[in-house]
């Protein structure tokens, strides 16, 4: 059979012309002629005419500028017929490379571009359309006669005061998951700019159809424009972007309204400011911008889209028109890392350095770093990267910063050490020593961070070997630090100081009781309000001291006599409490080797064991293993330091303990005494933080009761020091043993 538009040769029952992309309907009666389809795009210009005849817009009725405006409505209404009957063909062509989600394979983008590509070049030697560019792996443009563009970009899942703007006009284009992740990420990092410059405000969040043509030429100075969506590239039209405004097929032919609207930018889709795509959403060119924009002065444009700083054309266009900073995408780039590195680099431009806000070169390069393994892990190829003022800053104003522990507790010692200007002291214990009862090194910096200490556990070996631990914490060879202690007007919160006394405490943390007395006459408070674990010391006076019975410290006593915080210490959020080497991937699969194979001997060698547990206790990557036997060999705990096998004997009986924090506690039970004992890991060296046996008088023991250093207690004495030294009721216990034979496994497994 032959296309009733083109004449061409094309298979019974196609429902496209392979050449001129027009449907092909089955005639019902052989003497009927087919319908000239042009007539039905008519529709909606009578219509047009009528209500302009309706509305008496007289003077739009006058001879020569009626006429103009009739021809150009109806070369675009041709333009929008070709469209719509090449995009049907297209999405056919293509339906082969496609998976189910209806999206193109990544293997398969340049085949899907070469078929369109094929198809545009026949069009174009038959005359159906005026010219085409392929860029291959990219895209495809086509030109219609009309003068109406149109790209063909493959859709690839997982690829792409002063006010704050969000753009996404391609959300509900993403899976729900990363539409979820669209809206933390953008919508974040406008609330996060906005919540600390008060001199932003976060007043326009943009999602898919709300973004208009119009709504984009209402982009204006002093703003900060941050825009997710698809883009894409081609070397007749430069980068483009992917508007919310869709045209709708049914919608064109039968709703004169909307037909109307969409003419209103006739010229622009015959002058390549306004695209038509694949996907039906139309798209812009940097010709649109340079068009209707005209002042972006002191604004900050982030172009998260594919290719939208594939060559400078689109983004030179906005810094053209007077943007200090934009930043864009060199290739196409995976949805995840660009979500991520969008919320990355407003996170860091928000952050202080030396007093000042970052700059935004140095915010973007930090950016990749924390989003480094994104980049590995997405196969991302794209290059994020800025033009325009490289120097540009949210704001130029120079900050006295009041930092809070909940702005420092997940930071690393090198951004600490950035906080404070590279400057700080550095002491093995001295004034600054609370909690602790053996000295550690502790940094601190009382002008810029004033009552914030350091305690960096993981410098103590150097320093008694007698290095600069100063230069060694500047050189950034240690990572993080052990815990945080707040003294002073060192704030926690908004809310909260270490200078507060037990009544001002309570109005944010209601009341509660305090452990009893500890090591250097404190008393504690746990909490889990900030980091892993939150601790609150007040200092115990005289009244305290005599009164002490063993046990907690009440409420009511605390009320009456409203002790005042000696310190608050503060653990992180994460596991930062010792130092992690940088080394190679290899090495560190030979250091996993070893200590597996330290493990496996010792196993073999030593017949008693017959129950196993792997856990954590330091923050080292390699776990402690817990075994167990017969009652003379008891409970042992083996791990490694300095490449060799160390083993203790712990007890005999279950382990308590907090996970990479060193602390664990272990019970021994021999001939009815029983042995209570808390140890400290520490530097891969062990310690006892506490020893006490009981001899229970109901088994028979002349001289029954609690001891501690041998010495005899009374029995709330022994339960309070011991609950001093070990929190019970936090920790965590084995929840999982091994047998001989599946040790091995579990090990090699690890």
């Amino acid at each position: 059979m032959k296309c009733p538009k083109c004449g061409k040769e094309i298979d019974d029952g196609s429902k496209f012309c392979v050449l001129c992309g027009s449907r092909i309907t089955e005639k019902t009666d052989s003497n009927t002629k087919a319908p000239k389809k042009k007539k039905k795009h008519l529709i909606p210009l009578f219509v047009t005419i009528a209500l302009v005849a309706v509305l008496g817009t007289v003077g739009l009725v006058c001879s020569g500028v009626f006429n103009k405006e009739k021809t150009e409505s109806e070369i675009v209404q041709q333009g929008f017929e070709d469209y719509f009957d090449v995009k049907n063909y297209v999405s056919e062509l293509t339906s082969g490379y496609k998976n189910s989600e209806g999206y193109i394979e990544k293997h398969n983008i340049n085949g899907s571009v070469l078929a369109v590509g094929a198809y545009a070049k026949e069009l174009y030697e038959n005359k159906k359309i005026k010219d085409y560019e392929i860029t291959e792996g990219k895209s495809v443009w086509i030109q219609f006669n009309s003068g109406v563009e149109y790209i063909y970009i493959p859709l690839v899942e997982g690829i792409d005061s002063s006010t704050i703007s969000t753009y996404q006009p391609c959300l509900t284009m993403y899976p729900s998951d990363l539409q979820e992740l669209g809206s933390k990420c953008v919508d974040g990092a406008a609330s996060k700019v906005q919540s600390v410059l008060n001199e932003y405000s976060f007043e326009n969040n943009y999602d898919n159809e709300t973004i208009t043509l119009d709504l984009l030429k209402s982009i204006g100075p002093n703003e900060i424009v941050i825009w997710h969506g698809h883009g894409g590239y081609n070397t007749k039209t430069h980068s483009v972007l992917l508007t919310g405004l869709k045209l709708d097929e049914e919608k064109f032919l039968l709703d004169p309204i909307y037909y109307i609207q969409n003419l209103g930018y006739t010229n622009d889709y015959l002058t390549g400011r306004i695209l038509c795509s694949d996907s039906g959403y139309v798209m812009v060119s940097y010709k649109f911008f340079e068009k209707y924009l005209e002042n972006l002065d002191s604004s900050i444009i982030y172009l998260g889209a594919c290719d939208s700083g594939k060559d400078d054309i689109l983004v030179n266009t906005f810094v053209t028109k007077g943007a200090k900073a934009v930043i864009g995408n060199t290739e196409e780039i995976p949805t995840e890392y660009n979500l991520k590195m969008i919320s990355s680099v407003f996170d860091e431009l928000v952050t202080v350095s030396d007093k000042k806000y970052q700059d935004i070169q140095t915010a973007l390069e930090k950016a990749k770093d924390t989003n480094a393994d994104v980049y590995e892990e997405t196969g991302c190829i794209a290059n994020v990267r800025i033009w325009g003022d490289d120097s540009t800053r949210l704001s130029d104003e120079k900050i006295n910063t009041e930092y809070k522990a909940e702005d420092l507790i997940d930071k690393s010692l090198p951004e600490i050490v950035d906080i404070m200007g590279g400057d700080f002291e550095v002491e093995y214990g001295g004034d600054k020593l609370v909690y602790y009862t053996s000295p550690t090194i502790i940094m601190y910096n009382d002008k810029t961070l004033p009552g914030f200490a350091f305690y960096i556990d993981d410098a103590v070996m150097d320093y008694e070997n007698g290095l600069n631990i100063k230069e060694k914490i500047k050189s950034g060879s240690y990572k993080n630090y052990s815990f945080l202690a707040l003294l002073d007007n060192a704030k926690l919160t908004d809310k909260i100081k270490a200078n507060m006394t037990y009544n001002e405490l309570t109005t944010s943390l209601g009341e509660f009781d305090c452990g009893g007395i500890a090591g250097g006459n404190d008393y504690s408070y746990y909490t889990d309000t900030l980091g892993s674990q939150t601790i609150y010391l007040f200092k115990a006076d005289n009244t305290l001291l005599s009164s002490y019975d063993g046990g907690n410290i009440k409420k009511d006593w605390l009320k009456e006599h409203n002790p005042k915080l000696h310190a608050i210490i503060v653990y992180p959020t994460t596991s930062n409490n010792s130092q992690q080497e940088d080394i190679s991937a290899e090495e560190e699969n030979n250091n996993n080797d070893d200590w597996k194979q330290l493990y496996t001997d010792m196993i073999a060698n030593d017949i008693d064991p017959t129950s196993f547990s792997l856990i954590k206790i330091d923050n080292d990557d390699i776990p402690e293993l817990i075994f167990t036997g017969s009652a003379v060999g008891g409970t042992r705990m083996a791990w490694v330091k300095d490449g060799k096998l160390e083993i203790q004997g712990i007890g005999y009986g279950e382990v308590r303990y907090y996970e990479k924090q060193g602390w664990f506690y272990c019970q021994y039970i021999n001939h009815g005494i029983f042995t209570d004992s808390v140890y400290k890991m520490e530097n891969n060296s062990l310690s006892t933080l506490f020893q006490g046996t009981i001899l229970p008088e109901e088994n028979g023991f002349d001289n029954p009761g609690w001891f501690i250093d041998n010495e005899s207690v009374d029995e709330d004495y022994y339960k309070a020091k011991l609950n001093n030294a070990f929190d019970f009721s936090n920790s965590k216990t084995m929840d999982q043993y091994y047998s001989r034979s599946e040790i091995i496994d579990a090990i090699n497994n690890f």
